[in-house]
């Protein structure tokens, strides 16, 4: 999935019929209006922002045992891994505001707060809903706010500043146990992080000797 703001959502429209030809057995199915907007968009950021990539991995030993910490004591709380990573590129753009940013081709606006972005795959296309102002909330808070985000966006109840805009994007394709991919700019905004699956790793315990 790569991410790309989807156009506003609309009540459902009449589709185009698929169109299958009897002799060879092939169907063409038109493409929607919301695909239409996703390539198109897509290929405008692949060809105006330069890309370039950095990959690191990040041990995780610390934020599961939080996260179980949090879940375990609270009975309100049902904190998933990329409710963690959603605070830690929040908290990670606030020391780092130049990243922090939108560019519209002449300019680059200085966003006040962490506004992050984060793919939510629909039936006919993808969306990004926004957790606004994520550097200021908690987990609990952050986690019950996607929950309400993801399951609007799938019966196309957000408001289009609920998915339009945002400081930076976040992209998770680790339950699929895809290690590693290469996400597309999600303009305006100017960085986009590609999350892989994790994995249980034997790693030497940093003693030399």
């Amino acid at each position: 999935f790569q991410l790309v703001p989807a156009p506003a959502v609309r009540a459902p429209v009449a589709k185009a019929p698929d169109i299958k030809n009897d002799d060879t057995g092939q169907t063409l199915k038109p493409l929607s209006s919301m695909r239409k907007t996703i390539a198109r968009r897509l290929q405008e950021s692949k060809r105006e922002a330069p890309h370039f990539r950095a990959c690191i991995d990040v041990e995780l030993d610390e934020l599961l045992s939080l996260r179980k910490q949090l879940n375990d004591s609270r009975n309100d709380a049902n904190i998933s891994i990329n409710d963690c990573l959603i605070k830690a590129t929040a908290m990670a753009l606030s020391v780092t505001p130049k990243v922090n940013i939108q560019f519209d081709g002449k300019n680059v606006t200085s966003m006040p707060h962490a506004d992050i972005a984060v793919a939510v795959a629909l039936e006919d296309g993808l969306i990004t809903p926004i957790v606004a102002k994520a550097e200021i909330k908690g987990l609990v808070e952050i986690s019950n706010e996607m929950r309400d985000l993801a399951t609007r966006a799938k019966i196309g109840k957000l408001k289009p500043a609920e998915f339009q805009g945002g400081s930076f994007s976040l992209s998770n394709l680790g339950m699929f146990g895809v290690s590693q991919f290469d996400a597309i700019i999600n303009p305006p905004q100017a960085a986009i992080l590609a999350i892989g699956a994790s994995e249980r790793k034997l790693l030497p315990d940093g003693n030399e000797n």
